[in-house]
């Protein structure tokens, strides 16, 4: 379940150290909202796919098919844990879009360990320092790149494969630019996923 961070007080977070069930196992995530700097570290490691979420176009990477862990999750461990996406690197925080988000279904959060909402006077700020990445520095104006981003994009989708109910989408059209680029490269990945 998760609760806007506003709504988070006293919410503390252990550690990963005694975690009973793994993120990456594929039980948990399917896919992670981007927005467009996030394509840059993920599109040669993650499938990066078009989606209709709540009648709105979202752009998403995929980490699991929930059949099988992230390709990326090996004996137990991440290996690329030093390279991991931002939406790894931020969990149990998710900037869900316009929100940010702390899921209290991850183990380690409870009521012992450090307090995960900082007292700050903004969403973004209150995100503990441990868990901060640059991909929140400047977030609103993040965001709203990546809506005029795909605002600007027309109808021309491919459904690549459904997941629970998710049709992941490719970008057929004629548009062209890094993030489009970036996009098409990442779907050699695909076949990790049929």
């Amino acid at each position: 379940m998760y609760i806007n961070i506003e709504e988070a007080k006293g919410l503390c977070f252990s550690d990963c150290q005694t975690c009973t069930t793994s993120c990456c196992d594929g039980g948990r995530f399917i896919v992670a909202p981007l927005v467009l700097e996030d394509f840059k570290s993920v599109f040669e490691k993650f499938l990066i796919a078009f989606a209709l979420i709540d009648e709105k176009l979202r752009v998403v990477m995929l980490i699991s098919d929930r059949k099988k862990p992230c390709l990326y999750y090996k004996e137990s461990r991440c290996t690329i844990y030093e390279q991991r996406p931002p939406a790894c690197v931020l969990y149990p925080y998710t900037p869900y879009f316009d929100e940010i988000l702390i899921d209290t279904a991850c183990d380690a959060v409870g009521g012992f360990g450090f307090e995960l909402q900082q007292d700050k006077s903004t969403s973004l700020e209150m995100v503990h320092p441990d868990f901060y990445h640059k991909r929140l520095e400047g977030f609103p104006q993040k965001l709203e790149d990546t809506q005029n981003f795909l605002e600007e994009l027309d109808d021309s989708f491919e459904a690549l494969f459904d997941i629970e109910g998710l049709t992941l989408m490719a970008y057929t059209g004629v548009k062209d630019n890094d993030f489009l680029k970036m996009h098409k490269a990442s779907l050699a990945l695909v076949n990790e996923w049929r």
